[in-house]
């Protein structure tokens, strides 16, 4: 399902967007990650570099991610990095963490997907519908207008439908 609504609080934190909320009560249930959490409380396990935020944990997000069991498997993830150099700036008081490496954000997309269990999902908060990962398939998108000048958010869901490990190449 696609569908586009109009934000008149663009500076609001993307958990308390209503659309957001929606979403990850519909495909967020059961064992969650959130590697950006910031102040969203929604997943089990949450993390953010920022020690003042309410998060468990505080690490960066790739060490964050890396440090899980390789067998260890979610019902969903939820990915909501700051997406801009203003937004990290605001946030972090300093430029993007994971923009200013071009793959870092990449790299942590791909990691997580592949912590994610068949059938799970992967919630994305940012400027692009990019497939998080090829084994992926796109579930549901929300274009989030913010007005003027300001960047439209895009909320992306997606299933994990296969996992690539069960897949031998010979």
């Amino acid at each position: 399902m696609m569908y586009r609504r109009r934000n008149n609080k663009p500076e609001i934190e993307t958990h308390k967007i209503k659309d957001f909320q929606k979403l990850l009560v519909k495909y967020g249930q059961g064992v969650g990650i959130d590697p950006f959490a910031r102040n969203c409380q929604h997943a089990f396990f949450t993390n953010d570099i920022n020690p003042d935020t309410l998060a468990k944990d505080h690490m960066d997000a790739l060490d964050y991610l890396n440090h899980f069991d390789d067998n260890m498997k979610f019902d969903f993830i939820i990915f909501d990095p700051p997406f801009s150099d203003r937004m990290a700036k605001d946030k972090y008081g300093t430029s993007n963490l994971y923009s200013a490496q071009s793959n870092k954000a990449t790299m942590c997309q791909k990691l997580a997907s592949r912590m994610l269990r068949q059938g799970g999902y992967f919630i994305k908060a940012g400027y692009n519908s990019n497939p998080p990962s090829n084994n992926l398939e796109l579930k549901e998108l929300c274009l989030l207008a913010c007005g003027g000048n300001r960047n439209d958010i895009i909320f992306s869901v997606w299933e994990k439908t296969f996992d690539l490990d069960e897949w031998v190449v010979e």
